[in-house]
């Protein structure tokens, strides 16, 4: 049976030297390294405490109150998702703005901070007032 030997292509390369050249740079790595601390206290807390919701939440806050605000607990899973998602997307494009347009990607890199952030505190919100 013969090796099988994957070799690693110029695009892998280039993308390694990017993302090396990002985490090299000032404090772009301990901004990368506090996105995911937060994305992941944000899935550790809110798997800890998905099974202290009542069954149907307020999430619709744009629909008239009542009923129509309500949703199943399982939509809010979407803000740890969505957020791990928005995480990986926009570390990728700070990988790819990095050499040409390194203010871009400073920005980047700190508006997903705040997102995370923000989504860390309406993480721990919901568990407080609804668990």
């Amino acid at each position: 049976m013969a090796n099988l030997v994957f070799k690693k292509s110029e695009s892998v390369n280039k993308i390694y030297a990017e993302l090396d050249s990002l985490l090299r740079a000032g404090n772009s790595k301990q901004i990368i390294r506090y996105n995911f601390i937060i994305a992941g206290l944000i899935w550790v807390l809110f798997s800890g405490g998905y099974h202290l919701l009542p069954p149907q939440i307020p999430l619709w806050f744009s629909r008239p109150a009542g009923q129509d605000q309500l949703a199943d607990k399982f939509w809010l899973w979407l803000v740890p998702s969505l957020t791990s998602i928005l995480l990986l997307i926009n570390i990728s494009l700070a990988v790819k703005f990095w050499q040409k347009l390194n203010l871009l990607a400073r920005i980047i890199l700190y508006s997903q901070l705040i997102t995370s952030i923000l989504a860390l505190i309406i993480v721990i919100k919901l568990l407080v007032l609804l668990g």
